[in-house]
């Protein structure tokens, strides 16, 4: 888990919801962004974190269940 104090100055909590359930999932974004991610039923729950003042980066999840993967691309922006 990310403590907030620890790294950076802005925070972004949010929540991914997909249609179907999933067994796995993994993520991808720049350095300079901190993550933590937890997994519950059919959501992920995002804590972002960065210490840049201007930012503009793409956040992509991939998620594995029963079927071929589900991709979630996100913008974090500020």
């Amino acid at each position: 888990m990310i403590c907030p104090r620890s790294f950076g100055l802005q925070i972004c909590n949010l929540i991914v919801e997909f249609d179907d359930y999933f067994n796995d999932f993994d993520k991808d974004h720049c350095e300079c962004i901190k993550s933590s991610v937890e997994k519950r039923e059919k959501k992920l729950l995002v804590t972002l974190i960065t210490e840049k003042n201007d930012i503009d980066e793409f956040i992509v999840f991939r998620v594995f269940g029963n079927g071929k993967p589900v991709t979630a691309k996100l913008r974090f922006k500020r």
